[in-house]
């Protein structure tokens, strides 16, 4: 058997091309795919606004009935288009034409897929149970298992057997593709991260700053989705189907179309480095701006960022009975008037004692 033989960058570039010839396309299978993901919980959410009270609707019970059978049919849908996600990219790979209806065309593998990808994922688990080491060592050697069941239609056992001779000795060159693959992907995590800092900066009280953030992470997040994810999908299918081809693992595999690398790719691999790294040191400079900003800005909400730490115009020594003792319900009855019921001091469940000691009583008075 020949040596694997692959290159990150001519993976990446054809993944990049193809994404840029047919971008409406894949970003209309991805929204698909994110419907079928997201409904359930979209009509869950509709279901707490029609029912007032859930507890004694007896037809809320029937509707949470049809949200979990809707779960299910989603959750198989999912595999299904999933499926035929993957007969796409390999069509795209093959320089073939694929259209909508080719996400729900898996004649005679859905069973077969679903039993592969699950005891893949059940080896990665046990992996990662037998210190994490393992569990790596067989995702790497296990791969191209569902590439494998969809596009050779092979049985379980044999797409192991052929995925663990595609990856043969090619294992660490695999595991740095991956964490590279995952550093481009890095704006989904770094997305939600501004819009956190966001929602907290609006909370704040700074609205300009808190909505350029939300923007920012919403921007990045739907660059991972509709950028960034289907071209790892196409770098992977690209990878695997060069790997098959080089090294003749088991099966008869087509050299695809594409393969040969240009004389630009030196300058495209120079490129695409740079633009990496400087959309990292970017990321990396706008959070660390933020937080800097936030330490800066007050942490309580707009109505509260003039109370002083007492929480004056009601002082404290005005509720101080000739005792000695702290009166909390009249002093909480003033803060409800002054403030309003919703403002959030509840000194009567017991954040105050109902005594202070000499020292308190005399800086108080």
């Amino acid at each position: 058997m020949r040596t694997a033989k692959f290159s990150y960058f001519q993976s990446l570039r054809f993944a990049w091309e193809t994404w840029k010839h047919n971008v409406l396309f894949l970003a209309g299978i991805i929204f698909l795919l994110m419907v079928v993901a997201s409904l359930p919980s979209l009509v869950s959410i509709a279901g707490g606004f029609l029912f007032e009270d859930p507890s004694s609707n007896a037809a809320y019970v029937v509707f949470q009935i049809f949200v979990f059978i809707l779960i299910i049919v989603s959750y198989i849908l999912q595999l299904i288009m999933g499926i035929g996600f993957i007969k796409i990219l390999l069509n795209f790979c093959d320089q073939k034409k694929s259209t909508v209806s080719d996400l729900f065309r898996v004649k005679g593998m859905f069973w077969r897929y679903v039993g592969g990808v699950l005891l893949y994922g059940l080896l990665i688990l046990a992996g990662m149970i037998l210190f994490i080491v393992p569990g790596i060592y067989w995702a790497v050697r296990y791969l191209f298992v569902p590439y494998l069941l969809v596009d050779k239609k092979i049985s379980i056992g044999d797409a192991f057997r052929v995925s663990s001779k595609l990856t043969k000795n090619t294992k660490w060159n695999f595991i740095l593709f991956g964490v590279f693959i995952g550093l481009l992907n890095l704006s989904y995590f770094v997305g939600f991260l501004f819009i956190f800092f966001g929602g907290f900066t609006l909370t704040a009280g700074n609205l300009a700053l808190g909505i350029i953030l939300l923007v920012i992470g919403f921007l990045l997040i739907l660059a991972a989705i509709f950028i960034t994810m289907p071209i790892m999908g196409l770098a992977y299918v690209h990878a695997y189907r060069t790997i098959a081809y080089t090294t003749g693992a088991g099966f008869d595999a087509d050299r695809q179309k594409g393969v040969t690398v240009s004389s630009g790719e030196h300058a495209t691999k120079i490129v695409m480095v740079v633009v990496f790294v400087l959309a990292i040191l970017f990321s990396i400079a706008l959070a660390g701006w933020s937080i800097m900003r936030l330490r800066t800005m007050s942490y309580y909400p707009t109505q509260y960022q003039d109370f002083p730490s007492e929480v004056a115009p009601v002082p404290l020594k005005d509720y101080i009975r000739e005792d000695g003792s702290f009166d909390a319900e009249a002093y909480q009855a003033a803060l409800e008037e002054a403030y309003g019921s919703d403002s959030g001091f509840d000194l009567t469940e017991g954040q105050f004692d109902e005594s202070f000691s000499e020292e308190t009583l005399v800086e108080l008075q």
